[in-house]
């Protein structure tokens, strides 16, 4: 797993609009196609395209 980081305002606002609470992930990975947000409470990963 990579080094987790913030999410910025513009990931806070695409995972509000899935529905998601932005306070419960971590940025683990992202490239031109896909978000992958890691779930702090969880501890599991979840891929979005966009």
């Amino acid at each position: 797993m990579k080094k987790l980081k913030k999410l910025t305002r513009n990931q806070k606002e695409f995972l509000a609009e899935q529905g998601y609470n932005a306070d419960d992930f971590l940025l683990e990975r992202k490239d031109a196609w896909n978000f992958v947000f890691y779930n702090i409470h969880t501890k599991q990963l979840m891929e979005f395209r966009y």
